[in-house]
């Protein structure tokens, strides 16, 4: 019994150092992907040194949200790319999208099933994040504030109208943002808010994306097409 308990020890650490190895190694490149992108768009330290601050706090708050906007923020840069757009923008607002989730409750940033009370309390992260960027990053502010309002259940309910001139930039990114959000959340995050508690392949994701994401159908098979998805 004493010889079986320590094979159990032994097997146990081997697994927890693999897994440690490959989370700092996953962590490790996904970072050095962040910093070469923030060279090759020449965004220079004073301008990457708040948006770094506000990383840290997403950090500080969830490992997996940190990774999550990180992973977004390098999709905007390639999916921006892809369209002929300067990157800038959906790389930043990518990085930023969830920073109002360091102002809810932290527990539900651990959770892999969610309670209809912790979506409504999820919900008002877009918001939060405008609060916390506005000031240095106005028009950013207005695309993450947008993030989930092309979806079934689309949030915040007061913008879902909102269609003024001044507002119809803001829409037009929010709307690519929301679909490189939703795919990383399919195929990265550990959750059952898609009917499973796993995470998905990207080819599995493809048609659970077409469904929820009727007003993108062209562009999704566009990213899927190029290999960005």
């Amino acid at each position: 019994e004493v010889n079986r308990t320590s094979i159990y020890i032994i097997l146990f650490l081997r697994h927890s150092v693999i897994y440690y190895l490959y989370f700092f190694k996953n962590m490790r490149n996904l970072e050095q992907e962040l910093g070469t992108e923030f060279r090759d768009l020449d965004i220079s330290s004073s301008n990457q040194d708040p948006i770094r601050d506000y990383l840290e706090q997403i950090q500080k708050c969830d490992q997996g949200t940190y990774e999550h906007c990180i992973r977004v923020g390098l999709l905007g840069a390639k999916l921006s790319r892809h369209l002929n757009m300067s990157p800038r923008l959906l790389f930043e607002s990518g990085l930023l999208h969830d920073l109002g989730k360091t102002k809810i409750n932290p527990e539900l940033l651990h959770k892999t099933s969610f309670s209809a009370e912790d979506m409504e309390e999820m919900k008002i992260h877009p918001r939060k994040s405008y609060e916390m960027i506005r000031g240095k990053f106005p028009f950013l502010a207005e695309v993450v504030l947008r993030h989930h309002c092309y979806q079934t259940d689309a949030y915040p309910g007061d913008l879902l109208e909102d269609k003024t001139e001044d507002s119809g930039a803001a829409i037009y990114f929010a709307n690519l943002l929301s679909v490189l959000d939703f795919y990383d959340e399919f195929t990265n995050r550990y959750n059952d808010k898609f009917g499973e508690l796993r995470t998905f392949t990207a080819d599995e994701a493809r048609p659970i994306m077409l469904k929820h994401k009727t007003e993108s159908v062209n562009l999704i098979g566009d990213l899927y097409e190029a290999g960005i998805f």
